[in-house]
């Protein structure tokens, strides 16, 4: 149990990292969307 915080900050550092790289898919997507909509 002595690495609790060592997990945990890497716990937290991986969950940060993801909801970076889903921003941006949802960025993404939305600019997707809207040139879908200009175009048609």
């Amino acid at each position: 149990m002595q690495n609790k915080g060592a997990i945990r900050l890497f716990a937290i550092l991986l969950a940060l990292a993801c909801a970076y790289y889903l921003m941006f898919t949802w960025v993404a997507s939305g600019i997707e969307f809207w040139c879908g909509k200009y175009i048609s």
